[in-house]
């Protein structure tokens, strides 16, 4: 299986100082054992003699163990480590060994040696930490049957970013949202929220090596995803805009579809909100979450007609909610009145969407015909007025799909599916009253899908396409003229 991942579909920053130095190794229970004992068994009868053996065998309880294993968290427990460990090569014809596979992780697999256990390649674990200093970025992506999650960390010594660790998940990430706040970690953790095609968001932890299931899973992670068929064009959507709950046939606590986007609330970090496939937007209590009852959803709006692709919670206000959709709606929800909602329409289907924090009130989605437009909250109507300026930021023929700010007031950052990324002045407008571009540049990273700013760097900019790519705009001279910046300027 090629290490070379297929795409980058999402990325998330990880703030500085707050991942171990070192992640704890994951301590397997004593039921996920048996499941990978009873995996194992299977495999080596399969080998051996196929179906039939597996259910005539004698004194090892196979046939159960097996169909134990077949059945919802054990099979999604299996598939990982079958790929991981690549069981499906197992030696058939040696003795069952299953339980030596869980002694090996008991003693962190270098025996009772203790040359071995201490003080042996010290400056090579030294090297191995991830100082309070370094700059982490998760990316999410999958091969043809393997999704993983990959904490990378920049050498700043190097100028190079390599993984330090990865984090393997059930099916394909489409998007990831770092947490702090879970009831779990009631002192502040290092987690990361992960929607994908199933219909439940997964919340894994990255100082945690090699864990075999989540943290917790927002939502029922036993039903089977809907995807709703897409509507004629031309519906009215202020006609749908009902709560979610009186059309889907969804769970209380549960989306029906994949799980598109992610977005914490910035000023309340325990409020997670969510956007499907299922056309809805849910809003999530993690401090109120259970192990058991899975999270407390506290809110679904129903104000889509098609998938919801992008939302972001305001980064003043916090109740202030911006949604975007395949429906071409931008939605701004104040979750407090969720019947008084805001509208306006795109050119095509949405792409990303964002708040401008150094200008709190200007909000910026970018779209499928490669536009960004730009609008002032306060003055949001029916039917698309208000909007500020509509930039053909890429090819109509390519979706520009990541707009981002960062800690430079005016720098606004896109990219686009042709693989550029690009440079505008919002504080600089052209005569026909559009930002002016001041650089693009081509990552060579084959079609962009995800921009981020770095939380802890303002000039620089995280991208995922077919790599993780950096750009720190500091370095580009028309930039730093266009912005006045010096150096030493990145560090926020």
């Amino acid at each position: 299986m090629s290490s070379q991942p297929v795409a980058i579909s999402a990325i998330t920053w990880v703030p500085k100082g707050v991942c171990k130095a070192r992640p704890d190794e994951y301590v397997a229970t004593e039921q996920e054992k048996q499941e990978v004992q009873a995996l194992l068994y299977a495999e080596k009868l399969k080998k051996k003699g196929g179906d039939e053996e597996m259910e005539d065998a004698e004194g090892e309880g196979a046939a159960e163990k097996a169909a134990r294993v077949a059945k919802g968290k054990a099979k999604k427990t299996a598939d990982r480590l079958t790929k991981k460990f690549d069981l499906q090569n197992y030696d058939a014809e040696d003795d069952y060994e299953g339980s030596q596979f869980f002694s090996a992780i008991d003693t962190d697999g270098v025996g009772d040696d203790p040359n071995l256990r201490e003080g042996s390649d010290s400056e090579e674990e030294a090297a191995d930490e991830i100082r309070p200093t370094d700059l982490v970025l998760v990316t999410a992506s999958a091969e043809q049957d393997w999704s993983v999650l990959e904490v990378h960390v920049f050498d700043d010594d190097t100028g190079q970013l390599y993984v330090h660790h990865d984090v393997p998940v059930g099916a394909y990430p489409l998007c990831v949202e770092w947490l702090s706040k879970l009831h779990t970690h009631p002192e502040g953790g290092n987690l990361v929220a992960v929607g994908s095609f199933e219909q439940h968001i997964d919340i894994w932890d990255l100082d945690v090596l090699d864990a075999l299931e989540p943290v917790l899973s927002l939502g029922d992670a036993s039903a089977q995803p809907q995807i709703k068929k897409k509507k004629k064009k031309g519906q009215n959507a202020a006609a749908s805009s009902s709560s979610a709950s009186s059309s889907s046939s969804a769970p209380a606590q549960s989306h029906s579809g994949p799980v598109l986007c992610l977005h914490r609330n910035p000023q309340n970090q325990g409020i997670l909100a969510s956007g499907s496939a299922d056309e809805t937007v849910r809003v999530w209590d993690l401090g109120a979450a259970s192990s058991g009852s899975g999270s407390v959803c506290l809110h679904t709006y129903g104000d889509h007609t098609d998938k919801v692709q992008a939302l972001k919670w305001h980064p003043v206000e916090p109740q202030i909610l911006l949604s975007a959709g395949y429906d071409r709606q931008v939605v701004l929800l104040d979750v407090r009145t969720p019947d008084a909602v805001l509208r306006t329409q795109l050119s095509a289907d949405a792409e990303s969407a964002i708040w401008d924090h150094h200008a709190p009130t200007n909000l910026l989605v970018s779209a499928e015909d490669g536009t960004v437009t730009c609008w002032d909250a306060r003055s949001v109507r029916q039917g698309g007025e208000g909007a500020v300026w509509k930039l053909q930021a890429h090819s109509k023929k390519k979706a520009c799909t990541g707009v981002a700010v960062n800690g430079v007031p005016g720098l606004l950052m896109t990219c686009s599916t042709d693989g550029k990324a690009k440079a505008w002045n919002t504080n600089e407008i052209t005569a026909e009253g559009l930002p002016s571009l001041v650089h693009e540049k081509d990552l060579k990273a084959g079609q962009l899908f995800c921009c981020q700013g770095c939380p802890d760097e303002k000039t620089l900019f995280g991208f995922g396409g077919a790599a993780p790519v950096l750009w720190d705009v500091e370095g580009q001279p028309e930039i730093v003229e266009a912005f006045g910046l010096s150096s030493g300027t990145s560090g926020s």
